[in-house]
């Protein structure tokens, strides 16, 4: 008998295999001990975006492509669409929900698991770096994929992680306000909206010392 999946990872891309791979290079270096599930949502082009999901065939990736109006051209959406998407295939209880351009520099998702059973209102992030001039990218295709302290501490961008770039909270928690509200456009809206609700209703930040990159 499978064991019950406790947690699912939301992982939105578009267009961004070539960060995805990172993305999911450092999630392999997680030890993660309850049983989970990746969830990468596609809302680009079929690109190769799965090629890159089957080259981690020790992940637990379960692969959604919702592209199809951008054919014959782009049609762009808020990833609130993509996110809601990826939320109500999830089996887990807990979720996390980020994105394909995420670089996780420490053993955080276990601990992310641990925090919303303590509390389940807890909206669990992490402290983080923006990586806008590509250095910690350019580092990470040089080295392939081994991460530094130096290289993450010489971005001087900090990151706002109480918008969902790698964000812990229930299941539940995200359907009783009614997950991402599809109607917003513009950069960040649908986040601000969404993070402003699940405050509203309850939730509580709880910051790990726990380090991700952007």
């Amino acid at each position: 008998m499978k064991e019950k999946i406790q947690l699912s990872i939301i992982l939105t891309c578009f267009m961004r295999p070539h960060l995805l791979k990172w993305c999911l290079l450092s999630l392999t270096k997680q030890k993660i001990l309850s049983p989970y599930e990746i969830i990468v949502v596609n809302d680009g082009l079929e690109d190769e975006t799965s090629f890159v999901c089957k080259s981690y065939p020790n992940l637990p990736i379960k692969y959604i492509f919702t592209g199809n109006r951008n054919y014959p051209q782009l049609k762009w959406r808020v990833p609130g669409y993509a996110i809601n998407i990826g939320v109500k295939h999830a089996r887990g209880n807990k979720i996390i929900i980020g994105c394909a351009e995420m670089f996780l520099m420490d053993n955080l998702v276990q601990k992310i698991i641990y925090h919303l059973y303590e509390n389940p209102k807890n909206i669990v992030i992490t402290q983080g770096k923006d990586d806008q001039q590509g250095k910690f990218l350019k580092h990470l295709v040089n080295s392939n994929g081994n991460s530094t302290d130096q290289n993450y501490d010489i971005l001087s961008m900090q990151l706002n992680t109480k918008f969902p770039f790698f964000l812990g909270l229930t299941k539940k928690v995200f359907f009783d306000i009614g997950g991402y509200d599809e109607d917003f456009t513009g950069y960040c809206y649908d986040d601000a909206d969404f993070v402003d609700r699940l405050v509203k209703n309850g939730g509580t930040y709880l910051q790990l010392p726990c380090r991700v990159v952007h």
